[in-house]
């Protein structure tokens, strides 16, 4: 049990795959459930068929009416943010990085209920766009929501010192973010009670953990298809890309690529792949070039058969 911004930290640590689940505080009843069926499964041994396990009930779209800007440079973070949100009845604009986020919010001082600020971006970070925001638009009530794959005390004091209101961990968990949302929009709207989601279609992949992609994806099996073919398009190839960007004395773009691979891996829950990206990341920045090598031939070797295995599991 830990908090949203430890979540991804626990989940990359060592030893993490001894782990049988993880509850974020505060605790709901739905994701106390689906973490007892989520730890079961993986004593019996393997886990749970995505068609076969019950879910939770919903209670329909909790963010109907909304009026969200979600600041992302990732497409596959940008598609997962807007799909979940607009399922959770959410208006949802997005932007690329801070420069154009400052722009939108500019044109339109009233027009967003929320911000969600991704707060590494290229053009302008996250902290410059929410200090602009406050500082140079005056808008020191807009709601603006850090959406970091990190979980350093550094980092969180950055967001506060910049005007950021609270934090949404990467790879996003639906009933957090929501909660994060409503908490700083003032609750919930009326809306009406929601058709349950139709059973997903694809079978278990081997390297990801298939409840709880769907669980993050809010059980959108079209949206989780999409991903894991591009999964596959964009990320194949990354450990040669890496091993030729740190040839060339780039380590800067290498680290870009790691952290990338991680998001999309961990917006899959292939939560392998993504803790040997973070690893490897944390590897390059922290100059460990000793442990490096290994690092790389790992991941090359876990990413291979998983893309592998979505290949076999989409034809």
């Amino acid at each position: 049990m830990v908090t949203a911004g430890n979540r991804e930290e626990l989940l990359h640590a060592p030893g993490a795959d001894a782990i049988d689940a993880v509850l974020t505080k505060p605790v709901t009843g739905s994701s106390l459930f689906n973490g007892v069926v989520e730890a079961r499964a993986r004593r019996a041994g393997a886990s749970p068929p995505v068609a076969d396990t019950v879910a939770a009930p919903r209670q329909g779209p909790r963010l109907a009416g909304l009026r969200l800007l979600v600041v992302e440079d990732n497409s596959i973070n940008q598609d997962v943010a807007r799909r979940v949100l607009e399922l959770e009845g959410a208006v949802v604009a997005v932007a690329a990085d801070g420069a154009r986020a400052v722009s939108l919010v500019g044109a339109s001082p009233t027009g967003f209920d929320a911000v969600l600020m991704d707060v590494q971006m290229p053009v302008m970070d996250g902290y410059e766009a929410t200090t602009r925001i406050r500082r140079d638009l005056g808008l020191t009530g807009l709601p603006v929501i850090a959406l970091t794959a990190g979980a350093l005390d550094s980092e969180h004091s950055r967001a506060l010192a910049a005007g950021m209101n609270d934090f949404i961990a990467k790879p996003f968990d639906v009933d957090q973010m929501v909660r994060s949302i409503l908490r700083h929009v003032g609750g919930p709207r009326p809306v009406a009670e929601a058709e349950a989601p139709s059973p997903p279609t694809i079978p278990a992949i081997a390297g990801i953990e298939m409840r709880q992609a769907m669980l993050r994806l809010g059980d959108d099996a079209e949206l989780f298809r999409s991903l894991l073919v591009r999964v596959v398009d964009q990320f194949a190839d990354v450990p040669v890309r890496i091993r030729a960007e740190l040839a060339a004395d780039r380590a800067g773009e290498a680290v870009r690529l790691l952290h990338t691979l991680r998001g999309a891996a961990g917006n899959v829950a292939a939560i392998q792949v993504a803790t040997l990206a973070s690893a490897a990341e944390a590897a390059i920045k922290d100059e460990r070039s000793d442990t490096l090598p290994a690092l790389l031939d790992d991941l090359e070797r876990r990413l291979g058969d998983l893309v592998a295995a979505i290949r076999a599991a989409l034809d």
